[in-house]
């Protein structure tokens, strides 16, 4: 019988205390331990400073609940990466040099076409006795190390290569050696087109009687998630009887569940009803089929994608009549639903998928205020297009557009 394991989580970089870069990795590391029962009890970020590093990880020595503590970032080999230098004095362990961690640097840089430079020596110093997890996407290796009853494990900072080690190595080494037992049941489903107060409402008569089932609602600007928890015997019961539940009442405006994303679950639909795609974009960029073409095989049904800016754009690359622009403005429903035809016909798909829009800061006005979009959708038998007003910074209103127009899809195919 597994226990209950609990970790420490220390993301290590001057650029993450300094606010230049986002801390993702921790995110990541807290959902995948929880996928194997270990939970993460707390959470550090620090700069690239030794008295920092040593201080956060004796503090993690010092509780007797923590059995796993995981640190990333700082095994580069410029000047400022020292985190091994820490785990090793903390530790009381020297810093030895790594064999095959030094073979592993050179292969990895000869399959580039590129030479070992001397400075990436460095990265083969790691703490005696600690084993080594090649990083099958990077020259820093990873490794773990055994010391007072925990285990340390260290990783490279990059968010690609955690993700890596994590999934192919780190995980199996932990179950194999902590056999954390998995006492909780964890499900999330997300939600289009309802604010969380109608969510709350339309579903809580359904989850009143459902003893040890936790529910959270996790809104963001785009979509509300909704993540559903029980813990102990019958804890997937009581998930999967809630999550039923929910789906019967909230419909088509679930879009997905767990990892699943809008555009996964719209590339899904346009695939499995044998349908095509192509996009007219402006005040997105591109965004939407960046969004699309991030699915794997997305080539199945995404013929290809217009980014019109200008005016001038919109007449040439999609065949506009310029006197349609003058009458009605770029930001039009009209103007949208020429968009989405072109994107059609010329693109030679079976929907033709438009966004034009304000997003700000500037260009507003009393009649189409900053955050105006239109969408539209064009297909053999009819066009539609809809006005949506979105409030936020630039970004914001670009992020809802991009949504707003995949679901205007998704709700096509999931009701046609």
């Amino acid at each position: 019988m597994g226990e209950i394991v609990k970790a420490d989580i220390i993301t290590v970089g001057n650029e993450l205390v300094s606010g230049d870069v986002q801390e993702t990795n921790g995110r990541f590391l807290i959902g995948r331990l929880r996928g194997i029962g270990v939970k993460t009890a707390r959470i550090s970020v620090v700069g690239d400073e030794d008295w920092a590093i040593c201080d956060v990880l004796e503090n993690a020595f010092r509780s007797h609940e923590i059995k796993l503590i995981i640190l990333t970032g700082g095994l580069g080999p410029t000047r400022d990466d020292i985190t091994s230098r820490s785990v090793a004095k903390v530790t009381g362990k020297r810093l030895v040099f790594s064999d095959e961690v030094l073979a592993h640097i050179r292969e990895t840089m000869e399959s580039r076409g590129e030479e070992m430079h001397p400075s990436q020596e460095k990265q083969a110093l790691i703490p005696q006795k600690a084993k080594v997890l090649k990083n099958p996407g990077g020259t820093a290796c990873a490794y773990t190390l055994h010391h007072h009853g925990k285990i340390i494990a260290v990783l490279p900072g990059i968010p690609s290569e955690v993700r890596l080690i994590t999934d192919q190595l780190l995980l199996a080494e932990i179950e194999s050696e902590l056999h954390p037992q998995k006492s909780e049941s964890v499900k999330k489903i997300h939600v289009l087109g309802l604010p969380e107060t109608k969510i709350e409402e339309m579903i809580s008569p359904d989850l009143r009687d459902i003893a040890g089932l936790q529910v959270a609602f996790l809104p963001s600007p785009t979509q509300v998630t909704l993540s559903l928890v029980a813990e102990g015997a019958g804890a997937e019961k009581i998930v999967s009887q809630a999550a039923d539940a929910i789906s019967e009442r909230l419909g088509n405006y679930i879009f997905a569940e767990g990892d699943g994303s809008l555009e996964e679950t719209t590339g899904n639909l346009l695939q499995l009803r044998r349908k095509t795609l192509s996009l007219a974009e402006s005040c997105t960029g591109g965004g939407i089929g960046e969004k699309i073409t991030r699915i794997p095989g997305c080539s199945a049904y995404f013929h290809m994608g217009f980014v019109t800016y200008s005016n001038e754009a919109k007449s040439k690359l999609l065949d506009i009549d310029p006197a349609l622009i003058d009458k009605y403005g770029a930001v039009s429903k009209e103007v949208a639903a020429a968009m989405a035809q072109g994107a059609r016909k010329i693109g030679r798909a079976d929907f033709g998928l438009a966004v034009t829009g304000i997003a700000g800061p500037e260009g507003g006005s009393e009649d189409k205020p900053v955050g105006t979009v239109y969408v539209a959708l064009s297909s053999d038998e009819h066009t539609m297009a809809k006005r949506f007003s979105f409030s936020g910074d630039r970004a914001e209103v670009r992020e809802r557009a991009k949504q707003a127009a995949l679901e205007f899809l998704r709700r096509k195919l999931v009701t046609s």
